[in-house]
């Protein structure tokens, strides 16, 4: 015959209550109990015999904590990376027929005039240009008939690249002999000390006319120097019975362009 529960006491039955972490077994063998606050006692508990409760977001919260943690210290150990390379005080250019004064340049070959300015300024490069002849300012006689083109005064042209996110220097002299090769091509580069933090000079033979570039930071420059030209491009005789060739010697010119390159590149800090 099956008889109804007993009753221990006066103890009811509630919610159900989840056991605490479980404890090492005992030295001697027995297993380890919890003393509530009733005074019961209760298998299981946390160190020291005490049951540890807490409720399961707290656990999750203690955890984002430490993941925070670590996360700072990584910040802390790594340092924030900028988003942004330093300049080196270099601006945009609007003009740079206006800010390439090229002193020494003029004062060999002439005066700046037909000025051709250009520029293009973008949140990631800023670009200008300039092309200009040099010399005496007059009409050059072109004939499409018997001469194709007569003569050409001596002219520059200066260009001037800002990168504003991207490091120029590793591509630098590569970039510039892709930008002279031509099949045939017979190039000559120099390396010119003293100026921004590397600077080459590039002749298409010994007689061509140079290219100085330079890179400085965050920078690149480019300047272009030749000759004039009078006479007859197809070989004949020219109105004064001579050939044509060259009216101006660019063989000395460097330290004149370095010259004005270090004024360019200061004017830019401006």
């Amino acid at each position: 015959m099956i008889s109804e529960p007993e009753l221990v006491g006066e103890q009811s039955f509630g919610a159900a209550e989840l056991p605490g972490p479980r404890s090492a077994p005992a030295a001697d063998g027995g297993s380890s109990e919890t003393v509530g606050d009733d005074g019961d006692a209760r298998p299981g508990g946390g160190p020291g015999g005490r049951r540890v409760p807490g409720p399961a977001w707290l656990w999750a919260l203690g955890g984002a904590v430490a993941a925070s943690a670590v996360w700072a210290g990584g910040l802390y150990a790594y340092g924030t990376p900028d988003p942004d390379p330093d300049l080196g005080g270099y601006r945009a250019s609007k003009d740079l027929c206006e800010d390439a004064k090229l002193a020494s340049l003029t004062s060999e070959l002439g005066a700046m005039h037909s000025k051709s300015p250009a520029s293009s300024d973008h949140q990631s490069l800023s670009k200008a240009s300039c092309y200009a002849d040099l010399g005496e300012q007059e009409e050059v006689p072109v004939d499409v008939g018997d001469d194709a083109y007569e003569g050409q005064p001596a002219s520059v042209w200066v260009e001037y690249v800002l990168h504003k996110k991207t490091d120029p220097g590793p591509e630098f002299e590569a970039a510039v002999r892709a930008e002279h090769f031509f099949p045939g091509s017979d190039i000559k580069i120099e390396d010119v000390q003293g100026l921004g933090e590397r600077a080459l000079v590039v002749k298409d033979g010994p007689d061509g006319d140079p290219t100085m570039h330079v890179l400085d930071g965050q920078a690149v420059f480019a300047l272009h120097a030749s000759a004039g030209y009078e006479g007859d491009l197809d070989g004949e005789d020219g109105e004064d019975g001579e050939d044509g060739g060259d009216t101006d010697d660019l063989s000395g010119i460097t330290p004149l362009m370095v010259n004005d390159m270090r004024s360019l590149m200061a004017e830019l800090k401006k």
